[in-house]
């Protein structure tokens, strides 16, 4: 990392009050000041970004806000900070893990139900499947093989197949796509560890286990073959099984309760970490709603039977994924707060940032997200206040500045998002966008449309997407969504 590392500005050093504790925070903002410099730098794993004196100065904190930085850098793997005498903090290659659980956290909190997470993995798993046919090379192969050999075993009464979502994660991998790789991830994740199933006969379950075995068979056929199509079609009809395999089944997520502290705090896990953990699944599964004070820190520390700090250290977590917030004073406790979309999706662009994601691999997938989303729409189009939401979000004029046209451009397509009514969809796209919003190339003399400035073009193809949608005509909605989403793809690089 270069010692020539940007100053933070006053706003960043100066803002540690008057705003929700969750929102505004001095050691978030440091945090992601340092995650910043980090991604600029192009991620250099191993280097030495600085020693805990220099940081200090360079950031312009105290001691006590930068180690709560650092503790927030570490939990997104960004970096380690490293005791003793050639100490310091250090980059580090982060693994999916915590961006996945940031989106887990935001998903389970907004109510998202299994029809929701198939709805997104019928979008993205086809996709995944044709591009890993496109790309697949020799060594790939006996991966692929190895991960389809792992047979699917009977699972118990009332849960899902064990290895499910295992090929599909290696599907996407295999797909030379980052973002569909950690999108898959977290829709696997989901699906597999907090979705119920009701209760079958012993050969019901014998038979559906096969039939997933024929089905995974089938597509690494056909992904080896580097058949696309049959690769994109094979895992179109095994996830409308599994769709119907779903049918009658507990919809809505159910977060399971982790293991109590004292029987995982030995394992790989941080035990603040579990302990946030043990807090989250508990305001999931309802034991606690939005304003509800949880309990004060003594009662805490007496509740979980772990020391303050490890409970002050768990409370800075769930305080920054918005889970819930620390009120001082005598009538303070631990507060459950309202989730926070941001939080997941900075994680989420935070890892993908690290694994280089391209202006390519984004438009791929969020084509194929947002004209699903645009076909959810049109299909409601009779609803009034559809449309009055759609022109509510026409924010780009034809005279507005070219350095502006790709922010104010995201409102329609996050409203978009926003009317299909699945929280997973949304999510998604709002972290491609925010992405995207990286790889813009101001570039005032680019004409999406022959003799048009960038926001007269803009605003065209936001009018005539409108009016397909309000209309009905998924077919048309879905072609002006796909061209517009071309056009905008030339300003990024």
């Amino acid at each position: 990392m270069p010692s020539t590392a940007a100053q933070p500005t006053a706003s960043l050093a100066g803002a540690a009050s008057g705003a929700s504790p969750r929102k505004s925070k001095l050691a978030a903002r440091i945090a992601r000041a340092i995650e910043g410099d980090v991604i600029a730098a192009d991620w250099p794993v191993g280097s030495m970004i600085g020693s805990e004196p220099e940081l200090i100065e360079r950031y312009g904190v105290s001691r006590a806000v930068f180690r709560e930085a650092v503790r927030l850098v570490e939990h997104h793997q960004v970096a380690r900070m490293r005791r003793g005498r050639s100490g310091g903090l250090r980059v580090i290659a982060p693994d999916a893990a915590a961006a996945v659980s940031a989106a887990v956290v935001y998903l389970e909190h907004t109510g998202t139900t299994v029809d929701d997470l198939l709805r997104a993995r019928s979008l993205l798993e086809p996709l995944a499947a044709a591009q890993a046919a496109r790309h697949i090379s020799e060594e790939d192969i006996k991966a692929l093989r190895d991960a389809a050999a792992q047979k699917t075993g009977t699972p118990p009464d009332g849960q899902i197949l064990a290895a499910y979502g295992s090929l599909h994660v290696t599907m996407a991998r295999l797909s030379g796509n980052p973002v569909l790789q950690l999108f898959v991830e977290v829709l696997a994740q989901l699906t597999e560890r907090y979705a119920k199933v009701r209760r079958t006969t012993r050969a019901d379950r014998d038979a559906t286990a096969r039939e997933v075995d024929r089905a995974h068979l089938a597509l690494v056929d056909a992904v080896v073959a580097g058949d696309a199509a049959t690769a994109q079609h094979c895992m179109s009809a095994h996830l409308a099984a599994v769709d119907q395999w779903f049918a009658g089944t507990q919809r809505r997520i159910v977060a399971r309760r982790p293991a109590a502290a004292s029987e995982r705090a030995g394992g790989g896990h941080k035990l603040a970490e579990v302990i946030a953990e043990e807090i989250r699944a508990d305001i999931v599964r309802g034991r606690w709603q939005v304003g509800d004070v949880i309990d004060s820190e003594i009662g805490l520390v007496e509740r979980y039977d772990v020391s303050r700090s490890a409970i002050r250290e768990a409370v800075r977590l769930l305080e920054h994924h918005s889970i819930a917030w620390m009120r001082r004073g005598p009538n303070g406790g631990l507060i459950v707060a309202e989730p926070d979309l941001d939080a997941g999706v900075e994680a989420m662009a935070l890892y993908l940032g690290y694994r280089g994601a391209t202006a390519a691999h984004l438009l791929l997938v969020r084509k194929e997200l947002e004209l699903g989303c645009v076909d959810l729409v049109a299909g409601r189009s009779s609803e009034p206040w559809v449309r009055e939401r759609l022109e509510q979000a026409l924010t780009v004029s034809p005279d507005a500045p070219a350095a502006e046209v790709n922010r104010l451009a995201n409102e329609l397509h996050l409203a978009v998002a926003e009317l299909a009514g699945n929280p997973v969809l949304a999510f998604l796209i709002r972290t491609l966008t925010s992405l995207s919003a990286r790889h813009v190339a101001v570039a005032p003399g680019i004409q999406p449309l022959p003799a048009q400035t960038p926001a007269e073009a803009v605003a065209h193809a936001h009018l005539a997407i409108v009016a397909a949608i309000a209309s009905g005509d998924r077919g048309l909605a879905r072609r002006r969504m796909a061209r517009h989403l071309d056009a905008l793809s030339l300003w990024w690089h």
